[in-house]
């Protein structure tokens, strides 16, 4: 019984890796991205070769990490972006307890100043995001497969 579900989800992982191989809008669709298909087989290729999911190469590739054009193809992350990323984050949670300060130390008040420091807050949330999507996670995923040596 093991034994069949196993080859059923193989061979559902192989139908699906040949219909993106084959067609554009199927790539697109689990991936989030249009490429040739020399692209979508370097793709797959590195998926599969550093036990890679398809949300973490939607993620390499939105921040600009995936390196389809090298053969292989190859994460393009350093820990000096890594750093740069921390660094980025250190500031933005300096510039937001500043906020939050600001508004504890507040003689009065008022609803309009509430809301405006709301949404400067909630702006600093998605640049906190951003900077972790962006410069962290590439370098952390590059990282654990160097880790596990694929």
């Amino acid at each position: 019984m093991v034994e069949a579900a196993k080859e059923s989800d193989w061979g559902s992982t192989q139908r699906e890796d040949l219909e993106a191989l084959e067609s554009e809008q199927a790539f697109r669709r689990r991936f989030g991205f249009t490429v040739n298909r020399e692209q979508r087989r370097k793709t797959l290729e590195f998926k599969h070769d550093k036990d890679l999911t398809d949300p973490e190469i939607r993620r390499l590739r939105w921040s600009g990490s995936l390196d389809l054009r090298s053969e292989p193809a190859r994460i393009l992350a350093s820990s000096f972006v890594q750093g740069f990323g921390y660094a980025m984050i250190a500031l933005v949670c300096l510039q937001m307890l500043l906020g939050i300060l600001a508004v504890a130390r507040a003689d009065s008040l008022t609803v309009p100043s509430l809301i405006a420091v709301t949404i400067i807050e909630a702006f600093l949330v998605c640049m906190l995001a951003s900077a972790y999507y962006v410069y962290v996670e590439p370098s952390q995923i590059h990282q654990r497969i160097h880790k596990s040596g694929k």
